[in-house]
């Protein structure tokens, strides 16, 4: 055999080694296909939970031992996914748990926490939803990029900036854009993975619950657009969402708003900025989200029941499996989850996120949908 044939039979053997193992990365990492959700060739449903909170006790040495707690806990009751803020803006740069302190100033110790967070999910076989900004004001939210684009950009501008420019002003969406960036980019500490790469994460949702009250809906969904471009312009390997509740402004989709939703009209005259139908046809966003609080709308609980099929069967229209990615209500809760659960056995992705889990030692921070294995026996049951 000449050396040529030798040296070609190497390189074959490398490529197919590559090939190989390039198939046995990407089997780590979630799909969506249709309306299903998929890990590798096989089809993944599960039950899980928010604890936004973890990456804030992870900063935090004498609170640290809860992410654990989380994450056993998480475990031991066949919780699959939790969903948690990967986002933790400060102006006050001493702060522990702060992530990023300026428009472009970021700090070690905050990612590190978030680090520790993805590490320990990895160690009890959990995958996580990161969240990367949030519409309201807790851990920073818009307000922070409202308030940094006042003292930055005020002076120059004239201009006292608003909620909605978050969505629409060149230098706030470059802004996040940044900010999304060193998300993906960012190599764990304790992995050294970086997170683009990384398995452990389910997916990634662009904002918690956007809203823009009173403004066309194009302006979120155009913001969307952009940003879910630009995210995979960077990540080839996850899942993106909106991270949205399923406000609309189309009710013709939607079952009879009078009969089955108490004819609250915000839900779906396009008061809060933002459409489900819309939004959801955006080609980069892989699968829809949407939430549920129907004591908190003024609707009945049972019309939740209502808003879960309906959401389901419009993203279904768009080839897409469907997330409730937040739910809960304050009332007969036991009754009411059965309901909803036993509804999304139905459906073919079958799975949801409830609100929220809160450990024992950090009921400090619940609110009324908290629930934990000690003050809520039956419905960890």
């Amino acid at each position: 055999m000449t050396i040529i044939k030798i040296r070609m039979k190497l390189s074959l053997l490398i490529m197919l080694l590559l090939l190989t193992s390039l198939q046995t990365y990407s089997q780590n990492f979630f799909t969506a296909r249709e309306d299903k959700f998929y890990r590798g060739d096989s089809s993944f449903s599960f039950l899980g939970f928010s604890a936004y909170y973890l990456q804030w006790i992870a900063s935090d040495s004498s609170e640290k031992y809860l992410v654990d707690n989380v994450f056993r806990t998480a475990r031991e009751n066949g919780i699959k996914v939790i969903r948690i803020w990967a986002f933790n803006s400060n102006s006050d740069s001493s702060n522990p748990s702060c992530i990023r302190y300026s428009p472009y100033g970021l700090k070690d110790n905050g990612f590190k926490a978030l680090d520790y967070v993805i590490y320990k999910a990895k160690e009890y076989n959990i995958n996580l939803i990161l969240t990367l900004e949030n519409n309201f004001d807790d851990f920073g939210g818009i307000k922070q990029y409202t308030e940094w684009a006042d003292q930055y950009l005020g002076l120059i501008t004239s201009k006292s900036y608003s909620h909605s420019d978050f969505f629409t002003d060149d230098s706030l969406r470059s802004w996040y854009r940044f900010y999304m960036k060193s998300i993906l980019d960012r190599v764990n500490t304790y992995t050294g993975i970086s997170y683009k790469n990384e398995s452990a994460i389910f997916s990634f949702e662009l904002i918690n619950e956007a809203e823009n009250d009173g403004a066309p809906v194009e302006i979120i969904r155009n913001w969307y657009l952009e940003m879910a471009d630009y995210f995979k312009s960077i990540d080839h390997n996850h899942l993106l969402t909106t991270g949205e509740t399923g406000f609309d402004i189309h009710p013709e989709e939607y079952s009879d708003p009078e009969l089955f939703y108490n004819n609250i009209r915000f839900l779906f005259d396009g008061y809060k900025g933002s459409s489900f139908v819309e939004n959801s046809s955006i080609g980069n966003i892989d699968y829809s989200s949407f939430h549920l609080y129907p004591e908190n709308w003024g609707c009945e609980p049972l019309a939740g029941n209502t808003w879960i099929n309906d959401h389901i069967r419009i993203s279904a229209s768009f080839n897409k499996p469907s997330l409730l990615g937040e739910f809960g209500v304050i009332e007969n809760r036991v009754t009411n989850y059965q309901l909803y659960l036993k509804s999304l056995q139905n459906t073919p992705s079958r799975s949801a996120i409830i609100w929220q889990y809160v450990p024992p030692d950090l009921m400090n921070i619940a609110d009324s949908y908290a629930f934990n294995e000690v003050q809520d026996g039956p419905l960890m049951n």
